[in-house]
């Protein structure tokens, strides 16, 4: 008995419809593991080094979410995005102490890298001199996060505001200067 047209096509049904359940439960994968086991939780804060912030009475960045990447995979793939509740952050504000940036539930797992996606930023100088600051659109930076099941990681991103006024036609631009994992 050869695979005719009718045995091959209710195969091929079969395995359409067991990747359309898939791809329908795909989002609740990522929240509840294999087996009902628990997720971890990802804290994300954000606080700002003291280098040009001092120029700025007031500095609101846009970043809408916030990038983490598994371990053992290509850096251009497998990145889970957390998308941020209250994206505008003042990074005058986070001189003083550090801002609360997300906090979300995340699949037990090692990841290797932590990226900001930022849309803009637009400051008020002391002087009353409102400006655009430059923002790249993907802030990413190594670093080694193990999240496991049942336990909350505290996670800070350190940015820093640069004085870019000695480069011709530049003012100011944000980047990340550090990421921390807390122990």
């Amino acid at each position: 008995m050869g695979w005719g047209w009718t045995r091959s096509g209710w195969w091929t049904a079969r395995v359409a419809a067991s990747l359309l359940v898939l791809a329908a439960t795909a989002p609740a994968l990522l929240t509840t593991p294999a087996g009902g086991q628990e997720g971890g939780r990802l804290q994300v804060w954000i606080t700002d080094h003291r280098e040009a912030i001092g120029d700025f009475a007031s500095l609101p960045v846009t970043i809408t979410a916030v990038g983490i990447h598994p371990a053992g995979q290509p850096r251009r793939e497998g990145w889970l995005r957390l998308l941020v509740p209250a994206p505008v952050v003042d990074l005058v504000e986070a001189t003083r102490e550090p801002v609360l940036l997300l906090e979300a539930a995340v699949p037990p797992g090692v990841y290797d890298a932590v990226r900001l996606e930022m849309d803009r930023g637009r400051g008020t100088l002391k002087t009353g001199e409102e400006l655009a600051v430059t923002v790249p659109s993907r802030g990413t930076a190594a670093v080694a996060i193990r999240i496991q099941a049942g336990r909350t990681r505290v996670f800070t991103l350190d940015l820093v505001v640069h004085d870019l006024t000695d480069h011709p036609g530049q003012r100011y631009g944000v980047a990340i200067r550090r990421a921390t994992v807390a122990p």
